[in-house]
């Protein structure tokens, strides 16, 4: 059967009714978006193919899923074609970009016009992520065609929708910093040189990888998440993250996604503004059972698995490392007098293990010596109802890095 009637190009899993179960929100050319909801009743899946009114992209190319305006579902915006002048010059559309907001019963209503993120020029990959930190999920997309009958979309600029916290978006790219005009197609947000602030990986269709790093400066706080599931399904495709501080609450979704023939990184990014602490962090993982904890502090990244969370990245050097993990059970309660092994798996001290008892806040500590430079890739096991594990990383010897000011491109 032929599925699909017209030229596809960006799909994303994601459960947007809140049903349970997986959709695909997909994103294709000359109108043919399309919703595709996921049904697994009576243990078959089956799916069924909608294209309602309010989808109404001409040239949907990319697409990125989020919930921007934080109400506990998910939102979809995708790339199309935007000409200033109007007319288009070919077989295609130039009403721009289109953000579709779920209505939380199954449904989508078109943002695109109140939230002032239509004018993209020629659109392909996109995402959605807190740039500032400041609880709010902007949009990133980038842009360019090559064709002799419209050279005007040559040297489409990058376009950058910064949140202003209402439903609304201005756009920043020029006066951030984030200046590019080539042949944009795939881009991936993620903070590579764990600053806390996430950045910008851009493939063009005709250069090099080009890098921006994002060094601007406030005072915002976050906290990043890093899943691991002792299962099958180690990277825990499919659960849902929601982060509650005083004044938000937010959903992050693991997939690997598509922003248009790339992708983030599985890992939570989440921007917290000026809370200074989360008052709950809850998952559900893809088979609905559920872990809640409270982080011990903000702007830091944690190694999480579900019963069991740890700092993502230890320093040690000559003097040696202390590392630690905290165990709880399903609702966050500490586990205590259990027995916890650490083996490091690869790295420099590939082999080593050693043994430690949570005490009655559910820590179990480690003194390790060092033996080597690099990085140990390691995990925490022990029993709960089962085996359960955690991971962790432990760098020895590193270097501190001095990042400048504002975004830079390298």
């Amino acid at each position: 059967t032929n599925w699909f009637p017209g030229m596809t190009f960006t799909a994303n899993f994601v459960d947007f009714n809140n049903d349970g179960d997986l959709d695909i929100l997909l994103a294709s050319d000359f109108g043919n978006s399309l919703i595709i909801e996921g049904d697994s009743s009576n243990n078959q899946w089956a799916f069924t193919l909608t294209q309602p009114p309010v989808i109404t992209d001409e040239n949907g190319m990319g697409g990125a899923i989020g919930d921007y305006d934080n109400d506990g579902d998910m939102d979809w915006f995708v790339t199309s074609i935007w000409d200033e002048d109007g007319q288009p010059e070919g077989n295609w559309g130039v009403t721009g970009n289109r953000l579709y907001q779920n209505q939380g019963d199954g449904t989508f209503s078109d943002a695109t016009i109140a939230s002032g993120v239509q004018e993209g020029f020629w659109g392909w990959g996109a995402c959605f992520a807190d740039f500032d930190n400041d609880g709010h999920l902007d949009i990133f997309h980038e842009n360019g065609f090559q064709t002799q009958s419209e050279p005007a979309f040559l040297n489409d600029p990058a376009r950058l929708f910064m949140s202003n916290g209402d439903g609304t978006f201005t756009e920043q790219a020029f006066t951030s910093g984030l200046v590019h005009t080539g042949q944009g197609r795939g881009i991936s947000c993620a903070d590579y040189d764990q600053d806390g602030q996430l950045d910008i990986l851009i493939f063009p269709n005709d250069g090099p990888v080009k890098v921006f790093r994002n060094t601007s400066q406030n005072t915002n706080h976050h906290i990043k998440l890093h899943l691991k599931d002792n299962s099958s399904n180690p990277f825990a495709i499919g659960a849902r993250v929601q982060v509650i501080s005083p004044s938000f609450s937010q959903i992050r979704d693991i997939y690997p996604g598509n922003n248009y023939m790339s992708n983030n990184p599985t890992d939570v990014h989440v921007g917290l503004g000026l809370d200074a602490a989360v008052t709950a962090l809850n998952i559900t993982w893809p088979d609905q059972e559920t872990t809640t904890f409270t982080p011990a502090a903000v702007d830091a990244f944690y190694s999480v698995g579900r019963r069991c969370h740890s700092q993502y990245m230890w320093q040690g050097d000559e003097q040696g490392a202390t590392v630690s993990v905290h165990l709880h059970d399903a609702s966050g309660q500490p586990l205590n007098n259990t027995v916890v092994t650490l083996a490091s798996n690869k790295g420099p001290h590939q082999g080593r293990q050693s043994q430690a008892t949570t005490n009655a806040q559910g820590e179990a500590q480690f003194n390790l010596d060092m033996f080597g430079n690099g990085v140990d890739f390691s995990t925490f096991s022990f029993d709960h109802n089962g085996p359960q594990l955690c991971e962790t990383y432990i760098k020895w010897h590193s270097d501190d890095l001095i990042y400048r000011h504002g975004l830079e491109a390298w």
